[in-house]
């Protein structure tokens, strides 16, 4: 899977000191893991986001296509299921495999 973290930097403030504490917390996480209220919390949002994301068809069909381009449509209508079945070490596991700096791409998009 593709994870993306993006920080939006005060005017003032120097992105390369961001994207270094934004590495920095996601070297904690892979070490030290999520809590089960941190991970209680994040299914609720996504749940949340998926339900406001089906309001209308056109969104309901940005989300069909959204699954059809990844592979199955049917993931539009199991995700939620999905979600709610995911447990605290499995993220962790995941977490710790996949959360190095290895992998990482990163940039720094500065205004015109």
């Amino acid at each position: 899977g593709v994870y993306t973290f993006v920080a939006h930097v005060a005017e003032g403030a120097a992105p390369e000191r961001v994207l270094r504490a934004m590495r920095k917390e996601v070297e904690h996480l892979a070490d030290k893991g999520v809590t089960k209220e941190e991970l209680v919390r994040a299914k609720e949002r996504v749940l949340s986001h998926a339900s406001i994301m089906r309001d209308g068809v056109l969104n309901e069909s940005r989300n069909l296509s959204e699954s059809v381009a990844a592979g199955d449509w049917i993931l539009n209508y199991r995700m939620g299921e999905a979600i709610k079945k995911i447990k605290l070490p499995e993220v962790n596991r995941a977490a710790k495999k996949y959360f190095r700096g290895a992998g990482e791409t990163s940039g720094i998009l500065h205004n015109a």
